[in-house]
């Protein structure tokens, strides 16, 4: 329902108060539209019709609603609702001096009444709690990591992942990972060939040792250090084990995006870590955000590759019944994908739904970069 809240944000159509036409059934949406509006100092007004199939009925109905006004101070939406709609407010107004307009998808405004009136593009106004109030998710909440939650996230992004990355180790950084999240007290052993993890020798571990001594430094973990022996006194905390089970790829994501807002005007609103109560289910997203008003979600994996059409399936379901055809999607993993694997998704790309794997993680922000200014030059 983006035409609904995005022409009325825009400060240039100068709006005070706006009319929301209804049947009966869709009354907890119009609500919901309601609260926005509010939030943004707009005045409202619930306008109950009784049908939104009836051109007629409609017709008689909008006329009486507005019975007495100043049709030059209105202006009609006929991008919101039905067709039929559509129509009957044409019918009912389409000789008089109200306005009448409708929002395309590239959120450009185009009025049909008055003729000649300059159209113009729409401001990115909207954020991602509005826009998922009106459409229809209920209950949503996104995560907010505390100081140090964010602290050691981006120093396993930073001196950990990145690092492993670039070198092609992605078995080693699941493996690490793993240990890590199992609450395992992590040893080392220094031998002639350097550290070794003591629960998997064949690991190498002289940049395993260097992220653990970063986190000691500031006062995220406390090591015993011998002459040849690195361990944790204690198991990781479960917020620690929380990120570095998943959470740091999400963040890193997340991360990036915010990064790429700061001159990619277009990327309104970004979150990460959001649950959401949608169509009577919950439902887990890693990263969202707004792109030109319209949604775009990303999911991130960091385990093996076994289910991924299950999960491009389900990410790409999830935002057309969030966001509509125009939404578009990510899937990112840190798996290789291999080319049988690439062939399988070939039908999600064409979806519009971009794939990114392991060896794309080496360039990760010139590839969302390339990825997100090539969905804004196709709205064009």
């Amino acid at each position: 329902m983006t035409p609904n809240l995005s022409p009325m944000l825009d400060k240039r159509l100068e709006v005070k108060e706006v009319w929301v036409f209804y049947t009966e059934n869709m009354l907890p949406n119009a609500q919901r539209l309601e609260t926005v509006y509010l939030n943004h100092g707009l005045r409202c007004k619930l306008c109950e019709v009784s049908t939104a199939f009836d051109a007629l009925v409609l017709v008689d109905e909008l006329r009486a609603h507005c019975e007495g006004l100043d049709m030059a101070q209105m202006a009609f939406n006929i991008s919101c609702g039905t067709k039929i709609y559509a129509v009957a407010t044409v019918m009912a107004f389409g000789q008089s001096d109200a306005a009448i307009y409708y929002v395309l998808p590239n959120d450009e405004l185009a009025w049909l009444q008055p003729r000649g009136r300059e159209g113009f593009n729409l401001s990115d106004t909207i954020k991602l709690d509005e826009f998922l109030m009106a459409h229809d998710v209920s209950m949503f909440t996104f995560t907010q990591y505390s100081e140090h939650e964010t602290l050691f996230a981006n120093l396993v992004i930073d001196f950990l992942a990145v690092k492993f990355i670039a070198m092609q180790r992605y078995r080693d950084l699941h493996d690490f990972s793993r240990l890590y999240h199992q609450k395992s007290l992590i040893q080392f052993s220094l031998t002639k060939q350097g550290y070794r993890l003591v629960e998997k020798p064949e690991l190498q571990g002289d940049l395993l040792v260097s992220f653990l001594q970063q986190l000691a430094k500031k006062n995220l973990i406390t090591l015993n250090v011998s002459t040849h022996h690195v361990v944790m006194r204690e198991p990781a905390p479960n917020w620690q084990r929380l990120i570095i089970g998943g959470g740091w790829f999400e963040y890193w994501v997340y991360r990036t995006i915010k990064k790429l807002q700061q001159d990619i005007t277009e990327i309104q609103d970004v979150a990460f870590g959001a649950k959401i109560h949608h169509e009577n289910a919950m439902d887990e997203i890693d990263v969202m955000f707004l792109l030109n008003n319209q949604l775009v979600i990303i999911e991130c994996k960091t385990g093996g590759t076994a289910n991924v059409n299950h999960h491009i399936h389900r990410i790409n379901s999830l935002r057309k019944s969030l966001g509509g055809v125009l939404s578009h999607a990510a899937y990112i993993t840190t798996e290789r994908l291999d080319k049988h694997s690439k062939f399988r998704t070939k039908a999600a790309q064409l979806q519009g739904l971009a794939i990114f794997d392991s060896h794309d993680l080496m360039k990760l922000e010139d590839n969302l970069r390339k990825w997100v200014l090539g969905k804004l030059s196709s709205e064009v």
